[in-house]
């Protein structure tokens, strides 16, 4: 069921569309969030079998490396504040990439997928 329909619902049954609206929610929260551990297992599969490889091991030595080295000397000499922010985003963004995957490799539970805000 939608978040419309359940809102039409409660408006529609009183306080026993609230009522039933509520548990509709909490219901649509539990399947949501069960979907979203099912799913962090899996990839945390994929990233353990992929780094039990030695091209696994290579990798996760490549994205140390490149992703959590110092900023260069251009991106220090960042003439505008615009081009400090785009460069900070852009290393923030691939640094959570990397720990969202150490971390599924780890088996955090607390991993949670980095967010596409609106780059």
């Amino acid at each position: 069921m939608d978040v419309q329909a359940m809102l039409r619902q409660a408006l529609n049954n009183g306080w026993d569309g609230i009522d039933n609206a509520g548990r509709d929610a909490a219901a649509f929260a539990k399947r949501d969030t069960q979907a979203l551990n099912e799913r962090l297992e899996r990839e945390a599969k994929i990233v353990k079998a992929a780094l039990a490889t030695p091209e696994g091991a290579a990798l996760v030595d490549l994205l140390m490396t490149h992703v959590f080295r110092s900023p260069t000397q251009d991106q220090y000499a960042a003439r505008t504040a615009d081009e400090f922010v785009i460069t900070r985003a852009r290393r923030e963004g691939a640094q959570g990439v990397v720990y969202y995957l150490l971390n599924l490799a780890r088996g955090v539970p607390a991993a949670q997928p980095p967010e596409a805000d609106g780059g």
